[in-house]
């Protein structure tokens, strides 16, 4: 009997029991052979689909066909366990496991994976972060400053980056109260427990060493308020806002040193661990009003852009989108060096009409801006492109080109 197509003429048959085998791919009829792409360590049952006298078998894992000599006898249809030994893209080393071991254990998702699974089989409930209020409630008119920097932080408190704020206030790079301001925050006990007014107690059982840093601030506050206001005299130092704990509450954190978002970053983790097992295996459901913001999440993550819905202004819609040049180039997206942006705005306004603008800012800080308008806009426009093309110079911003265009007609 002929030799099985792509088996190694001399390799040798392995002991048995926990043997290890080497294995060449092999191309079905008419199609290209398929690499085994499995990282070292991956458990697999593996269907054999042909054998031979002399121990040659052909085996099929997933796409990929490894033709090898085993020791024993192997019937067609029979599942062998195996555990990849090689790196990808190198020639097969498989670990057949002994005759008399259990059967491959079928993969245990965690608590979180089985989360994230349900809510991506749910329908989404919308694929921009909303926002319910307008973002510039104020009478009168806008200005531009204070509007831009309004839409910014609307963004960074939609709750899309929270994981990445928690990490920030941790290490003390961002004040609590930001923290507790966002959708997730706003379920943190820790909102309870902070006092508003500036004469409120402690609550009970808040730690020492918070209780010390809250009301150590606060009682700077007033003396500043209280103290009578000399003619000529300095400014009095404002209070501390750096967030390292005051002498007697390092006392009580345990050290000197400590920064209060650190201590308050421990305290929540040391109880976390105190949970019993059972209880942190059973958070698999989320809040409800959370449901809808983890798929934005995840829709964040999987398409690369922050997409944001909402009033600018009492009845003014805008629809936003951002990503970086390399969110559909594949890039890395965690690369630290400069690289462009793309933004685009969609809105309807009462005298222009529709609009649809992308602007471009490259790693140069270089801007692009291409503006889409309706038929009654365009008069409007062309006559003030100019000014348009100086405010964004006086906004420090370099401007390259500027494309006006009518609306592509639906």
């Amino acid at each position: 009997m002929s030799s099985l197509p792509g088996v190694p003429a001399a390799l040798p048959a392995r002991q048995t029991g926990g043997a290890a085998f080497e294995a060449r791919s092999v191309a079905p009829p008419g199609s290209p052979a398929a690499a085994l792409a499995l990282a070292p360590g991956t458990r697999v049952l593996a269907e054999v689909v042909q054998t031979q006298a002399d121990g040659q078998v052909l085996l099929r894992l997933g796409q990929a066909l490894l033709a090898a000599t085993l020791p024993g006898q192997h019937a067609v249809g029979q599942q062998l366990p195996l555990v990849v030994l090689s790196e990808p893209g190198a020639q097969p080393l498989l670990l057949l496991a002994p005759p008399n071991s259990p059967a491959l254990e079928q993969p245990q998702l965690s608590a979180t994976a089985q989360l994230l699974g349900r809510l991506q089989q749910l329908a989404p409930q919308s694929v921009a972060a909303q926002r319910t209020g307008p973002v510039w409630a104020e009478p009168g008119p806008m200005p531009a400053p204070q509007l831009a920097h309004a839409l910014a932080q609307s963004v960074k408190s939609s709750g899309l980056f929270y994981e990445s704020h928690l990490a920030a206030w941790a290490q003390g790079q961002l004040p609590l109260p930001e923290l507790l301001a966002e959708p997730q925050g706003q379920l943190s006990p820790l909102l309870a427990r902070l006092p508003t007014p500036a004469s409120a107690a402690p609550p009970a059982g808040m730690p020492a060493a918070v209780a010390v840093a809250v009301a150590a601030p606060q009682a700077q506050a007033a003396r500043q308020a209280a103290a009578p206001s000399v003619p000529g005299a300095p400014d009095q130092a404002p209070a501390q806002t750096s967030g390292v704990l005051p002498p007697a509450a390092q006392t009580a954190a345990g050290g000197p040193g400590l920064d209060l978002r650190a201590q308050q970053a421990l305290q929540a983790y040391a109880g976390l661990q105190a949970r019993p097992a059972a209880m942190q295996a059973g958070i698999t459901e989320l809040p409800a009003q959370l449901q809808g913001l983890v798929q934005q999440q995840l829709a964040t993550l999987a398409q690369g852009q922050v997409l944001w819905a909402g009033q600018i202004w009492p009845g003014q819609e805008l629809q936003w989108r951002i990503e970086p040049d390399d969110a559909r180039a594949g890039g890395e997206p965690g690369s630290t060096g400069a690289r462009g942006w793309t933004t685009v705005l969609k809105l309807d306004l009462p005298q222009l009409g529709q609009l649809v603008v992308t602007l471009h800012l490259g790693a140069d800080q270089h801007l692009r801006v291409k503006l889409q308008h309706s038929a009654q806009a365009a008069s409007i426009l062309r006559d003030r492109r100019a000014e348009f093309s100086r405010s964004l110079q006086d906004a420090g911003l370099q401007l390259d080109a500027l494309a006006l265009q009518p609306l592509p007609t639906p």
